[in-house]
């Protein structure tokens, strides 16, 4: 098992966007200290889930998904469990993917998280697309992913809470990948094509130690 800090692979830039506000300016700047960081091979926005999650856990959660019922993600006896609340089932690997309407690179990522949901769904991994999308947002957020017919589940977040126990700086889109004892293994922020080649890996090699 590995009990290391999770890979990390940060971006600050085109491919990757911040919730808009006011202070945008204010937070730029602050993301090109943040690229001068990662230059050194710190990246600091990817480390996040090591600071919000205890020995690198995942944080257990539940979200209403598109249909609007309650989806668990949890680790129980160490073993992380996934699925409908109160019907959960073990996972080997898992990626949460947060995203926005408003974030293009999001949308670009999308279309590969369910790919690679539809190709490893038989052998124990789940795709799990979380909008950060708030309240007055929210239709808006639930049409672009039922329109799409996307197999992954797609859940919402309208109060940031869950968002803020894995990146708080609200960095998107913020990829994590988890293993089945709920070890957050691999860290991505932002993506540029090609992207899905690495996540396929990582979760291949996951699903490979069985």
């Amino acid at each position: 098992m590995n009990t290391s800090l999770p890979s990390t692979d940060a971006s600050v830039g085109p491919r990757a966007e911040t919730v808009p506000t006011p202070r945008r300016r204010i937070r730029s700047l602050r993301a090109l200290a943040g690229a001068a960081v990662a230059a050194i091979g710190l990246a600091a926005v990817s480390w996040a889930p090591v600071a919000q999650a205890q020995d690198n856990v995942t944080p257990a959660f539940t979200l209403r998904d598109a249909a609007n019922k309650d989806f668990s993600v949890a680790v129980k006896d160490g073993q992380l469990m996934v699925g409908p609340k109160g019907a959960e089932v073990a996972k080997t690997a898992v990626l949460v993917s947060f995203w926005a309407t408003w974030c293009g690179p999001c949308k670009l990522e999308m279309p590969h998280v369910d790919a690679l949901d539809k190709e490893f769904a038989e052998q124990g991994f789940e795709g799990i697309s979380i909008s950060i999308d708030d309240a007055r947002a929210y239709s808006q957020a639930r049409a672009y992913v039922k329109g799409r017919k996307f197999q992954f589940n797609a859940l919402f977040d309208k109060e940031s809470k869950v968002v803020a126990m894995f990146n708080p700086s609200k960095t998107l889109p913020y990829t994590v990948i988890i293993d089945k004892a709920g070890k957050i293994r691999h860290v991505h922020t932002g993506y540029n094509p090609g992207d899905e080649v690495k996540l396929r890996d990582e979760i291949k090699a996951i699903l490979e130690e069985g």
